[in-house]
């Protein structure tokens, strides 16, 4: 799961939650960190992520859904995030759009 904000000073920044499967078929959730932004575009937040979880050694291959807010940017069909990180890193990652902000739209 990730989410892009601003922080208090304005700058750009994605919040990354991991959710997976143990050996012992239990469920666990972290959160993993922040990933600092220049740019805002599908390509840049998808390179970014890949790198950050690269970085903390996340088998990708094992990845089998990813989940954002409804944004273009995140959840476009033709050139979001979702979509190229499946197209160039997980082919097996079905988007999920985060429930949280699911329910925030029918408020």
């Amino acid at each position: 799961m990730a989410d892009e904000s601003k922080d208090i000073t304005g700058k750009e920044q994605m919040s990354v939650v991991l959710r997976y499967v143990d050996a012992e078929n239990e469920i666990h959730e972290h959160f993993m960190g922040f990933i600092k932004l220049d740019q805002l575009d599908a390509k840049s937040l998808s390179e970014k992520l890949f790198e950050f979880l690269q970085k903390y050694e996340i088998p990708i291959e094992n990845c089998i859904a990813q989940c954002y807010d409804g944004a273009s940017v995140m959840s476009g069909s033709q050139a979001g995030v979702q979509t190229l990180m499946r197209q160039n890193y997980m082919p097996r990652g079905i988007y999920i759009h985060c429930f949280a902000h699911r329910l925030n739209l029918v408020i």
